[in-house]
């Protein structure tokens, strides 16, 4: 994975000409100059906790439908019990 990738990945989408160096510097570098925020007693992180709590909810939705849908295909090629347990890891 290139140093771009990685940032892009971390969720940064930074370009090298934004950092002293450019593509010089490794990830890690680039990482290091970045500003880390900092939350003190007088940060207002409520927006972040309703956020994380959006995707908690997100989350269970989406583990909802996704079970949902192995249930309908299950269903489909009329699979057993045992069947469904050997999918769903519970035999060996």
């Amino acid at each position: 994975m290139s140093d771009q990738e990685a940032l892009f990945f971390l969720g940064e989408n930074i370009s090298s000409g934004n950092y002293p160096g450019g593509k010089t510097l490794s990830t890690f570098e680039k990482l290091m100059k970045s500003e880390v925020l900092v939350f003190d007693e007088s940060a207002n992180i409520e927006p972040l906790i309703e956020l994380r709590e959006e995707f908690a909810e997100l989350r269970e939705k989406i583990e909802k439908t996704a079970w949902l849908i192995d249930q309908v295909v299950y269903q489909l090629y009329c699979l057993s019990d045992e069947e469904i347990e050997i999918i769903e890891g519970g035999i060996q």
